[in-house]
């Protein structure tokens, strides 16, 4: 596992969430300078909170690791999109009303649904 990808996919994935390393740490059951240490690079996690990370988190352990720059499954051949660019996405939907961003989860699962029904077309 790259370290450095894994930090900044646990602090993205994390900001998506609306979640503070506090309350990420309380979750976890550790203290929030270890959860800090996580995502500065300085430590990597143990198999037992790496699970409950990507359960909390709501995502797969691929996504935790993977590098985000690139797609996380090459066959599907998905557009790359950088960290910096994904940081900055997670961002301005955080800043967004909590009507805004509904609209926004709803945009996405509709694009979503319309894209898979193309596919079986």
């Amino acid at each position: 596992m790259n370290m450095e990808q894994f930090a900044q996919n646990l602090r993205i994935f994390r900001l998506a969430k609306g979640y503070t390393q506090q309350e990420m740490s309380l979750q976890l059951n550790i203290r929030r300078q270890t959860y800090s240490n996580y995502e500065n690079g300085k430590r990597l996690p143990n198999l037992e909170i790496l699970l409950a990370i990507k359960s909390i988190l709501g995502i797969s352990m691929e996504q935790l690791v993977a590098d985000v720059a690139g797609p996380v499954n090459p066959k599907e051949g998905k557009d790359i999109i950088e960290p910096a660019v994904l940081h900055k996405l997670v961002q301005d939907y955080q800043s967004l009303p909590k009507s805004a961003r509904k609209e926004v989860l709803n945009f996405i699962a509709f694009q979503k649904s319309s894209n898979s029904k193309s596919t079986l077309l």
